[in-house]
Protein backbone atom coordinates (compact mmCIF):
# COMPACT_ATOMS: atom_id res chain seq x y z
CA UNK A 1 0.00 0.00 0.00
CA UNK A 2 1.21 3.32 -0.63
CA UNK A 3 -0.31 5.08 2.54
CA UNK A 4 1.72 7.75 4.94
CA UNK A 5 1.57 6.39 8.25
CA UNK A 6 2.13 9.40 10.60
CA UNK A 7 2.97 8.70 14.33
CA UNK A 8 4.15 10.27 17.19
CA UNK A 9 2.65 11.82 20.90
CA UNK A 10 -0.37 13.33 21.26
CA UNK A 11 0.69 17.24 20.00
CA UNK A 12 2.91 16.35 17.69
CA UNK A 13 1.21 17.59 14.70
CA UNK A 14 -0.09 14.70 13.14
CA UNK A 15 -3.31 15.86 12.25
CA UNK A 16 -2.54 19.24 11.32
CA UNK A 17 1.12 17.72 8.94
CA UNK A 18 -1.45 15.04 7.58
CA UNK A 19 -3.80 17.71 6.21
CA UNK A 20 -0.85 19.51 4.24
CA UNK A 21 0.10 16.47 3.29
CA UNK A 22 -3.39 15.04 1.64
CA UNK A 23 -3.68 18.27 0.09
CA UNK A 24 -0.59 18.53 -1.59
CA UNK A 25 -0.62 14.38 -2.66
CA UNK A 26 -3.96 14.57 -3.81
CA UNK A 27 -4.83 12.09 -1.25
CA UNK A 28 -7.93 11.54 1.34
CA UNK A 29 -6.74 11.95 4.56
CA UNK A 30 -7.55 9.92 7.68
CA UNK A 31 -7.64 10.89 11.04
CA UNK A 32 -8.08 7.86 12.77
CA UNK A 33 -9.38 9.72 16.21
CA UNK A 34 -12.03 11.71 14.45
CA UNK A 35 -13.41 8.43 12.43
CA UNK A 36 -13.82 7.20 16.04
CA UNK A 37 -15.80 10.18 17.37
CA UNK A 38 -17.96 10.10 14.13
CA UNK A 39 -18.48 6.19 14.09
CA UNK A 40 -19.91 6.44 18.51
CA UNK A 41 -20.95 9.48 18.54
CA UNK A 42 -18.62 10.41 21.44
CA UNK A 43 -15.46 12.86 21.84
CA UNK A 44 -12.27 10.83 22.96
CA UNK A 45 -12.44 12.25 26.34
CA UNK A 46 -15.96 10.95 26.97
CA UNK A 47 -15.05 7.66 25.43
CA UNK A 48 -12.59 7.19 27.88
CA UNK A 49 -14.12 8.52 30.36
CA UNK A 50 -17.65 6.45 29.99
CA UNK A 51 -16.08 3.20 28.32
CA UNK A 52 -12.64 3.31 29.63
CA UNK A 53 -9.10 3.52 27.91
CA UNK A 54 -9.71 -0.12 26.85
CA UNK A 55 -12.44 0.10 24.85
CA UNK A 56 -10.86 2.48 23.29
CA UNK A 57 -8.14 0.73 22.35
CA UNK A 58 -10.57 -2.08 20.83
CA UNK A 59 -12.00 0.68 18.65
CA UNK A 60 -8.61 2.08 17.12
CA UNK A 61 -7.74 -2.60 16.52
CA UNK A 62 -11.05 -2.77 14.81
CA UNK A 63 -10.37 0.40 12.73
CA UNK A 64 -7.07 -0.38 11.61
CA UNK A 65 -8.54 -3.82 10.66
CA UNK A 66 -10.82 -1.48 8.39
CA UNK A 67 -8.46 0.39 7.41
CA UNK A 68 -6.34 -2.07 6.21
CA UNK A 69 -8.75 -4.04 3.55
CA UNK A 70 -9.18 -0.43 1.69
CA UNK A 71 -7.42 -0.71 -1.44
CA UNK A 72 -7.14 3.40 -1.85
CA UNK A 73 -4.11 5.71 -0.70
CA UNK A 74 -4.31 7.38 2.07
CA UNK A 75 -2.63 10.24 4.84
CA UNK A 76 -3.05 9.15 7.97
CA UNK A 77 -2.46 10.39 11.16
CA UNK A 78 -2.69 7.77 13.92
CA UNK A 79 -3.93 8.75 17.57
CA UNK A 80 -1.22 9.19 19.72
CA UNK A 81 -1.06 5.64 21.61
CA UNK A 82 -1.83 3.73 18.12
CA UNK A 83 1.04 2.38 17.97
CA UNK A 84 2.11 1.73 21.59
CA UNK A 85 -1.04 -0.46 21.79
CA UNK A 86 -2.14 -2.08 18.89
CA UNK A 87 -2.12 -6.06 19.16
CA UNK A 88 -0.22 -6.46 15.56
CA UNK A 89 2.45 -3.94 15.48
CA UNK A 90 2.57 -5.27 12.20
CA UNK A 91 -0.53 -4.39 10.97
CA UNK A 92 0.42 -0.62 11.02
CA UNK A 93 3.95 -1.47 8.58
CA UNK A 94 1.32 -3.08 6.31
CA UNK A 95 -0.61 -0.19 5.99
CA UNK A 96 2.13 1.66 4.68
CA UNK A 97 5.31 4.00 5.54
CA UNK A 98 5.46 5.01 9.00
CA UNK A 99 6.96 8.77 9.64
CA UNK A 100 7.33 9.72 13.44
CA UNK A 101 7.29 12.93 13.86
CA UNK A 102 9.44 13.16 16.79
CA UNK A 103 8.77 16.37 19.17
CA UNK A 104 10.78 16.64 22.73
CA UNK A 105 8.76 16.68 25.80
CA UNK A 106 8.87 20.19 26.99
CA UNK A 107 7.56 21.15 23.25
CA UNK A 108 4.77 18.51 23.64
CA UNK A 109 3.58 19.95 27.43
CA UNK A 110 3.45 23.41 26.02
CA UNK A 111 1.05 22.09 23.41
CA UNK A 112 -1.14 20.11 25.91
CA UNK A 113 -0.93 21.16 29.08
CA UNK A 114 -4.36 23.23 28.61
CA UNK A 115 -6.19 20.78 26.14
CA UNK A 116 -9.01 19.26 28.53
CA UNK A 117 -9.78 17.15 25.01
CA UNK A 118 -7.13 14.84 25.86
CA UNK A 119 -7.15 12.49 28.51
CA UNK A 120 -3.86 11.32 29.19
CA UNK A 121 -2.38 14.43 28.96
CA UNK A 122 -0.98 14.31 32.78
CA UNK A 123 -0.48 10.55 32.82
CA UNK A 124 3.11 10.24 34.53
CA UNK A 125 5.67 8.69 32.36
CA UNK A 126 3.59 8.54 29.09
CA UNK A 127 5.94 10.30 26.81
CA UNK A 128 9.26 8.19 27.98
CA UNK A 129 6.63 4.67 27.52
CA UNK A 130 6.05 5.34 24.07
CA UNK A 131 9.07 7.44 22.80
CA UNK A 132 10.95 3.80 22.20
CA UNK A 133 7.85 1.97 20.27
CA UNK A 134 7.58 4.98 18.07
CA UNK A 135 10.66 5.01 16.89
CA UNK A 136 11.16 1.37 16.87
CA UNK A 137 8.29 1.01 14.38
CA UNK A 138 8.84 4.16 12.25
CA UNK A 139 10.24 4.13 8.54
CA UNK A 140 11.48 7.34 9.04
CA UNK A 141 11.64 9.79 12.05
CA UNK A 142 11.68 13.69 11.75
CA UNK A 143 12.51 16.07 14.37
CA UNK A 144 9.42 18.55 14.92
CA UNK A 145 10.95 21.13 17.33
CA UNK A 146 12.33 23.53 15.28
CA UNK A 147 10.13 23.56 11.94
CA UNK A 148 6.85 24.63 10.89
CA UNK A 149 4.34 22.55 9.78
CA UNK A 150 4.49 23.32 6.61
CA UNK A 151 8.16 23.26 6.13
CA UNK A 152 7.63 19.68 7.74
CA UNK A 153 5.10 18.72 4.84
CA UNK A 154 7.68 19.89 2.49
CA UNK A 155 10.46 17.73 4.09
CA UNK A 156 8.22 14.81 3.81
CA UNK A 157 7.03 15.39 0.30
CA UNK A 158 10.63 15.50 -0.59
CA UNK A 159 11.65 12.12 0.66
CA UNK A 160 8.40 10.69 -1.32
CA UNK A 161 10.42 12.27 -4.32
CA UNK A 162 13.19 11.16 -3.45
CA UNK A 163 11.79 7.76 -3.05
CA UNK A 164 12.47 7.03 0.04
CA UNK A 165 8.80 6.83 1.27
CA UNK A 166 6.85 5.12 -1.45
Amino acid sequence: MNNIVLIGFMGSGKTSVGKILSEKLNKPFIDTDTIIEKETGYKIKDIFKIFGEKYFRFLENNLIDNIAKEQSSFVIATGGGLPFYLKDKKKLKKLGKIIFLKNSKKTLINRIINDSNRPLRFQANLFEQRQYCYESIADIVLSCDFISLDQLADNILLRIKNKELL
